[in-house]
């Protein structure tokens, strides 16, 4: 019984870590959303010139702050559902992670260590977590 619950909590942590991320994630968003303020809180300045560029800066954080309750929801559904189906937006989620590695790479001179290394943790985090659903929710033979 033990083995089981500790085993079952292994399989589990990363979405449970992956949900408890994006949460902060969409509480950040939505505090600078509130003051109508671009970036997130300890992360790097935004310039003044990107508020003129950029239009509906409060409806773009909100949206971002929709987002990561909606990745929070979707990590969390891992840990309830044995849905295969639900591999699909999983594995399309880390799609453009992926594709930000790139930039991730080139700004890591520029970017503070702590912004590169958070968004590496979240991509290999989001990459355990579907792994560990898909040996999951494996059907039984």
């Amino acid at each position: 019984m033990a083995n089981a619950l500790l085993e079952r909590t292994v399989w589990t942590a990363p979405a449970y870590l992956c949900a408890t991320g994006l949460l902060v994630y969409a509480g950040q968003k939505a505090y600078y959303a509130a003051q109508g303020r671009l970036g997130i809180p300890g992360g790097a300045s935004v310039p003044t010139s990107a508020y003129a560029e950029l239009g509906h800066v409060a409806a773009r954080q909100w949206t971002l702050a929709s987002l990561g309750l909606l990745g929070a929801a979707l990590a969390l559904s891992t840990v309830f559902a044995r849905r295969r189906l639900l591999l699909v937006p999983l594995w399309v989620a880390l799609l453009p992670m992926l594709a930000g590695a790139p930039y991730l790479i080139a700004t890591a001179g520029r970017e503070t260590l702590g912004g590169l290394a958070r968004g590496v943790a979240v991509t290999l985090l989001w990459l355990a977590m579907t792994w560990s659903y898909q040996v999951r929710s494996r059907p039984r033979r």
